[in-house]
């Protein structure tokens, strides 16, 4: 009665510990979204200053980062309101869920748990659990949940993982006759939710036949109960458990025969105790209610923590995935800004001389067909209009329009080439990128950047030349006038007619030249203001723009950034501290921290000031919570790091307060990085720098050989 008692008593005190947790995870719920609140803002003053001008495709792709944004957490928002609400509803109850593949037996084991009349055990391969279902029991709140791994039974799987953040508790059910590989997918989610888990090994063996069961009743070791069958799976779990993320010396493991359980409940007299016993599920349920004893208000403190940390991780996530990418991107950018410059320095200096040979070779036609017309229309009184047709018809002017046009296009098509590389560039970016492990957020599309190469381009389709300064119509007009005075002088036939001829070539030559060079002066000032100003400045300009709202938007997700984790701190703090008082029982157990890093499941390493000394504590939190817990004295980082792989690192080196490099020999370094490299990473972020690794090798005592690995 004393142990129901201290039962009970650990359920009410999770119902207590349900309402303060929630309101905790609110208040945290609620800073997340004004951190995305403040974030839109800095998006659309961003957007608002992209300039407008042209094509707007920049702009339009900037507007839409900010509506990714927008879309991604509403949908993330929504998904944790509905998960918390579901917390909300279940807070007066301790709920264990029964989780497992499709005809594990767990319909089988509800049904004995409950006392059913067996109407819901599956009878083949038939899926007969379709929905999250409840029961109570013993005061707890059974969940029965549909089996993962059936063909089309996808939205089976939906829900089953959908479940794990709502529960205190994991039942995990798996057959003797085989532990599929599916086994190990969903153990990947459970290890993401950090959910306290019980590994129940259901033995196959069918009872219904009367000497299937006389058998297995007489010799349960010998039918049922094989050791080494048990010992094979139990091994086969920690490895399989270890893969994906768990802690294999933390497994727990207890064998059952659900249907014997189940029959027990159906049968009467010495027959139903001889079943139940050989069920196991007393000694099952034993294990539960002593969890609970010991852990339960740890649990539901797991069970809201954890979870808010996990929405909290794929928040962070989604900034970390769109700051990863502007990083991918921003070096294109630079390329892009260095390069166009270059070109349009060097543009500045060819185009004008591309001009000049190309006025010079067109004028020179012209200038070397003077002492032709002069001989042959001195004496004309209409020379001046004889001279218009003349360069009409050597079409000086459609020439020279031809040359800047050339010249445009070939500026144009330079652009074109630019711009393709950049969105070649930009899709090569898009290809290297692999999607975060993380669920829950719409995956931001590379390629929508992509629209603003357009805008590089962007309104420089057609070009229409005006040709507002017309150089070759004033050259004409000039010469004109020229001609109106030799055809003055023409009116005497004396004997200065060859000189006067001479005049006028000289005359002619000279109104050409200047012709040539306003032509000259014209087109260079059309280079600088049409080409260079207005077609590479403007796709200078608008480069420039999207480089730096590439910048802005980098500075507002790091700040973002930098919110988020600091929810993502005083939630792991939370969480610590609380288990810390409730094991101690006493408040403020733990000291003040410094900084805290922490992966659910595998360590939290506290970094302080202050000396702490209690041991036990530690040693107590981390069995319960089934991960590693560190208290670290803050000295030097050199200190600090020799600490975490203490044993491991014949020495670290302090490069710089951003990078640090640990010598070891080569056969600590799987201990140094750990499962998944998340020691090695759990201690860069504890002490804010990069860790490179030295492998030592040869005799120390003759000098060291450092290698990289």
């Amino acid at each position: 009665m004393s142990n129901f008692k201290k039962y009970l008593d650990s359920l009410e005190r999770c119902r207590e510990i349900a309402r303060l947790e929630y309101q905790f995870v609110t208040h945290a719920f609620r800073g997340c979204d004004k951190v995305v609140e403040r974030l839109e803002q800095a998006y659309a003053t961003v957007v608002k200053r992209v300039p407008k001008e042209g094509d707007a495709g920049a702009s339009a792709s900037l507007a839409q980062l900010q509506d990714t944004l927008k879309s991604s957490y509403t949908a993330m928002r929504a998904a944790r309101l509905i998960n918390l609400q579901a917390k909300v509803e279940q807070n007066d109850y301790f709920n264990v869920m029964l989780f497992g593949r499709t005809m594990s037996g767990k319909s089988t084991l509800r049904e004995a748990l409950t006392g059913g009349d067996g109407s819901t055990i599956g009878k083949g391969a038939q899926r007969t659990t379709l929905d999250v279902k409840h029961y109570e029991w013993n005061e707890l709140r059974v969940v029965d949940t549909p089996g993962f791994g059936a063909i089309e039974g996808e939205e089976d799987t939906k829900k089953a993982r959908e479940t794990l953040e709502r529960v205190d508790l994991v039942l995990f059910l798996l057959n003797s006759d085989s532990i599929q590989e599916c086994a190990f997918n969903e153990l990947k989610y459970i290890a993401e939710r950090n959910t306290p888990l019980i590994f129940v090994l259901n033995m196959k063996k069918n009872l219904e036949s009367e000497g299937n069961r006389r058998r297995a009743l007489r010799s349960p070791e010998k039918v049922i109960y094989k050791p080494e069958e048990i010992q094979g799976h139990e091994e086969r779990l920690r490895f399989l458990a270890g893969e994906a993320g768990l802690n294999p010396s933390q497994v727990r493991v207890i064998p059952i025969h659900a249907q014997a359980a189940f029959l027990g409940t159906q049968a009467s007299g010495l027959e139903s105790e001889e079943l139940r016993e050989l069920g196991r599920l007393d000694q099952l349920l034993g294990t539960i209610c002593q969890d609970i004893e010991a852990n339960g208000p740890i649990r539901r403190i797991q069970s809201f923590l954890d979870s808010a940390l996990l929405h909290v991780v794929q928040q962070l996530a989604l900034f970390t995935a769109q700051r990863d990418r502007l990083e991918k991107l921003k070096p294109e950018c630079e390329s892009g800004a260095e390069r166009i410059a270059t070109w349009r320095r060097q543009l500045s200096t060819s185009a004008p001389k591309k001009v000049r040979a190309s006025v010079d070779a067109i004028y020179k036609e012209l200038e070397d067909s003077i002492p032709d017309f002069v001989d042959a229309n001195a004496e004309r009184s209409d020379v001046a209009d004889l001279w218009k047709v003349h360069v009409n018809r050597l079409n000086v002017q459609k020439k020279i329009e031809t040359a800047a046009q050339s010249l445009a296009m070939e500026v144009r098509e330079g652009l074109q080439s630019f711009s393709d590389e950049m969105h070649e560039g930009l899709e090569f970016s898009a290809s290297l990128e692999s999607s975060p492990d993380v669920k829950g957020f719409d995956e931001w599309d590379y390629k929508r950047i992509n629209g603003w190469t357009s805008a590089i381009v962007g309104g420089l389709g057609a070009i229409a030349f005006a040709m507002s300064w017309n150089p070759v119509g004033w050259a004409a007009a000039g010469i004109s006038l020229a001609f109106s005075f030799f055809g003055y002088l023409s009116d005497s036939r004396s004997s200065k007619l060859s000189g006067a001829k001479r005049k006028m070539d000289e005359r002619l030559r000279e109104s050409v030249g200047e012709a040539k060079k306003g032509c000259r002066k014209a087109l260079s000032g059309w280079i600088k203001s049409d080409l260079l100003d207005g077609m590479v400045g403007f796709a200078e300009r608008r480069l420039n723009a999207i480089f730096e709202g590439i910048r802005e938007f980098e500075n507002a997700l790091e700040q973002a950034q930098y919110q988020i984790d600091e929810v993502q701190a005083d939630i792991n703090l939370r969480l610590l501290q609380r288990v810390a008082t409730v094991i101690s029982g006493r408040n403020n157990s733990l000291p003040p921290a410094r900084r805290l890093v922490r992966t659910p499941g595998y360590a939290s390493y506290l970094l302080t000031t202050e000396r702490f000394r209690d041991v036990e504590l530690l040693r107590r939190m981390g069995s319960v919570l089934n991960e590693r817990i560190e208290v670290i004295q803050e000295t030097s980082k050199q200190d600090v790091l020799m600490y975490l792989f203490r044993g491991l690192v014949q020495n670290v080196e302090v490069k710089s307060i951003k990078e640090a490099v640990l010598y070891a020999p080569a056969e600590n370094i799987g201990k140094i990085t750990g499962n998944r490299g998340r020691r090695i990473r759990l201690a860069a972020a504890l002490t804010a720098c990069q860790l490179k690794i030295q492998v030592i090798k040869g005799d120390t005592h003759a000098g060291l050989r450092l290698q990289p690995t």
